[in-house]
């Protein structure tokens, strides 16, 4: 099964550190793991970054798109990789 999440819009301002940013959260609402790809794209329609998210049953993964775009890819792991819910 393949899901789609579509934010529509966004606004980052990757000049100023406490300029306009965009918080995206993502849940997965089943038991099962999922591993999902996030990809986001530019006004012009070309993919700019893509990156995994692992998410365990029933998790939710927030992020900063300014920090995204800045290199700081959300931390994820299975759960056999993280027992103790450190990282996701």
């Amino acid at each position: 099964m393949r899901n789609r999440l579509i934010h529509a819009y966004f606004d980052v301002d990757l000049d100023a550190p406490s300029g306009t940013d965009t918080r995206i959260t993502v849940l997965n609402t089943g038991a099962a793991a999922v591993l999902t790809k996030v990809t986001v794209w530019s006004d012009a329609a070309v993919p700019v970054l893509n990156f995994n998210l692992y998410l365990t049953g029933y998790d939710v993964q927030s992020f900063d798109l300014r920090a995204v775009l800045a290199g700081n890819l959300p931390g994820t792991a299975t759960a056999g990789q993280d027992p103790d819910d450190a990282i996701s």
